[in-house]
């Protein structure tokens, strides 16, 4: 209300402003530097070499594609899926409680399910998780705990593999952050469009500093 008035808050206010410009514009010493091959990387001092580098990276999505077809989806082949996304048109700017992607298919859960108790039965894995109680399904609770473990390593290395194979990333408390549906107070930052899939990270620096909502839209390719 006294922004723009001769008050001594008005002044602090824009010399914090001023401030903020100044520092966001400033550029400092670089931490990374390349060899004049550039086969080689700089961080601080330590040498990286390149193609050291990619082979780890493979190595962890071989990894992360070994717990998703063994361990979660109960394939014996260490595959996964072929999924055209080209098929699936959403609407990013839906903000109703719970929606993602799936839902579009109003099938798809129910022909998940039936796809993972397929595979199941096909592995020992049946034996351990499920037993027919009355005609009914119940699962082992230990399996299940085991089971959701697998689930978190396997979204550890996704983190990991999204930050180092999908462009410039975002901080980690924004990318750590990211969901895959709606809830009742934020939207999700997990979407499809044109066929691929989309990070959004959405975050408030220095509002109170600048008074302003600054979003950061970044768009990612999963390979």
């Amino acid at each position: 209300m006294i922004e723009g008035e001769g008050t001594p808050f008005n002044y602090v206010h824009k010399l914090l402003n001023y401030g903020y410009v100044v520092s966001k514009n400033s550029k400092t010493r670089s931490s990374i530097r390349w060899s004049a091959d550039e086969k080689q990387m700089y961080f601080k001092g330590r040498r990286l070499e390149i193609q050291e580098w990619k082979r780890f990276v493979h190595s962890l999505l071989q990894s992360a594609e070994e717990v998703m077809s063994r361990e979660l989806l109960f394939r014996t082949d260490d595959l996964i899926p072929n999924v055209n996304l080209n098929n699936i048109v959403e609407d990013p700017c839906r903000e109703d409680a719970e929606y993602y992607f799936v839902l579009e298919n109003a099938e798809a859960m129910k022909t998940g399910r039936r796809t993972l108790l397929s595979n199941m039965k096909k592995t020992e894995a049946w034996n351990r998780f499920v037993k027919i109680e009355r005609g009914k399904i119940v699962y082992a609770e230990k399996e299940v705990k085991e089971y959701e473990h697998k689930v978190m390593e396997f979204l550890e290395l996704l983190c990991c593999l999204c930050i180092m194979t999908c462009g410039q990333s975002g901080r980690g408390t924004e990318v750590t952050s990211l969901q895959y549906k709606n809830t009742m107070s934020t939207i999700r930052g997990i979407l499809v469009e044109d066929g691929q899939i989309m990070l959004v990270t959405e975050y408030h620096k220095s509002q109170a500093v600048t008074d302003q909502v600054l979003t950061e839209l970044k768009k990612y390719t999963l390979t």
